[in-house]
Formats: structure tokens, sequence, C-alpha cells
């Protein structure tokens, strides 16, 4: 198959991908990672539950394996609330690995100590979340930090030799760096390969770029308040059988002429 950025980062795309790679290479949890023949699939969950869970059931039908990492400390989800914590629950029932997505510049100034604890604070909050234990972590954005802090006691998706530049693809910012997605991934039958996706970049249905994919999952929390407040009478009053998406899109449409 031949990659085309424009059609790869779109739902269609990446179920063509997914069927080429299930296909082709057999596929791996970065838990159980081997030396060779295999394609260790990952997933960082930056922004949202959602599109993690709609991309773990592409996957489940295709018959790929995969981890997924959650941050705890994100500002953009809530890994403890009911929707999240049940659809995290479900990615893990569907046979995923789910492990913990550690963001250390949250724990600015810490000593090793300080940041060893944190860590492992939030490795228990994932796990009462799964009910299982967190045996692989990944690191958030870790290209911005001067030292990369030790995780002990899991496998640490950047440390060797689960991690070799040679033998790792990632679509961050949307761009392979000049790597084919398809013909990288011949490599794997002499030294596997751990490939990073993440959800996001394939959540909408027009392509197009960040903001389509963005405001799909916009509008799905726009709707969840709006199912939220339903039961307020004076809200019920105002907004009438519209939905709030749908007046929030005319008042902007209504301030964009004026």
């Amino acid at each position: 198959m031949k990659f085309c950025a424009e059609t790869f980062f779109t739902p269609a795309g990446i179920n063509d991908y997914l069927a080429y790679l299930a296909s082709s290479y057999e596929t791996a949890r970065i838990a159980d990672w081997r030396p060779s023949g295999c394609v260790c699939v990952r997933h960082d969950i930056d922004f949202d539950v959602d599109c993690a869970l709609w991309l773990a059931k592409l996957e489940a039908r295709h018959g790929v394996n995969a981890s997924y990492y959650f941050l705890i400390t994100s500002d953009l989800y809530n890994v403890l609330s009911r929707a999240n914590s049940r659809a995290i629950q479900e990615i893990s029932a569907l046979g995923f690995e789910v492990g913990l997505h550690f963001d250390p510049t949250v724990y600015e100034g810490a000593d090793a100590k300080a940041m060893h604890d944190a860590y492992l604070r939030e490795k228990e909050t994932l796990e009462r979340v799964t009910g299982q234990p967190v045996v692989s972590a990944s690191l958030h954005n870790p290209s911005t930090l001067d030292e990369l802090p030790s995780l002990a006691g899991v496998t640490n998706c950047y440390d060797p030799p689960v991690f070799k530049p040679e033998s790792f693809l990632s679509d961050s910012c949307k761009d392979f760096r000049g790597k084919d997605p398809f013909t990288f991934l011949e490599g794997s039958a002499k030294e596997s390969i751990q490939l990073l996706l993440h959800p996001l970049h394939y959540y909408s249905s027009a392509g197009g770029g960040y903001s389509l994919s963005l405001s799909r999952c916009f509008a799905e929390r726009i709707n969840r308040i709006d199912r939220a407040f339903r039961g307020n009478r004076t809200y019920q009053a105002e907004i009438g059988d519209q939905s709030l998406l749908e007046v929030l899109c005319a008042t902007q449409r209504g301030q964009v002429r004026s």
C-alpha cells in the first residue's frame, strides 16, 4: 500500500492501515514486547477518552493488539469521571493493555523521591479504575524533558530495549518524519518496532486537520453537558427542543454576521 498523508489521517485511512497491519504483521502490547517479530502498538491519550474507545473498538474488529496510556493529571479529561472510567474499563475488557501516561512537568521542582511517590500515586489511581495492575508506562512529551525520570516496577516505553530510535515510529504532529508507515514495518522481522499512534489524529470523518477532529470532540462534550442539564427546569425552558450545540452554533453564526 502507498502512504498518502491526506487520506491516512482519517477514519477510513486508519481502518485500512489497521487491516493491513493485522494481515501482514503480528501485533503486540508493550507489556508483551519481545526482541523481534512483532509490532508493538501504542496509543498516548493526550486529549480525549472517547476517541480512544472509538479506536479500540476498531482495532478489536481487526484483531490488533495494543496498549493505551492515560494521563491522570490531564487538564482536558478526568479518568475518574463515570463516563471516562467506564470507557477505560471497556478498553481493558476488549483485551487491550491500559497503562499510565506520566507527565513529570506537573511536579516541577520535585526531587527524585517526590517524583517517584507521585508516579506511584498515579499508577495506583489508574489501577483502581481498571481493577488491573499497571505494568507499563509512557512519558508525556519526553522531548521537552531535561532528564527522564525512572519509572520503577513497570516497562517504560522510552527505556531500552523497548525503545530504540531506529525501530520507533510515531505520528506525533501528524508527521512520520519522512518515514513511510507501511514500509517501515518491514523491519520488524529483525527487530520489533514500537508504533505510536494518537487516536485524535484519525477522529474526523472529513479529515482535513486538527480543527475538524477537535470539533467532533467538542461537540460530544457539549452534548454531554446538554444531557446533564436537562433536569434543570430553568435550563430546559431556555433551551426548549433545541440542543445546546444548536443554540451555540446559532449564537456563533449571529456573532459572525454582526
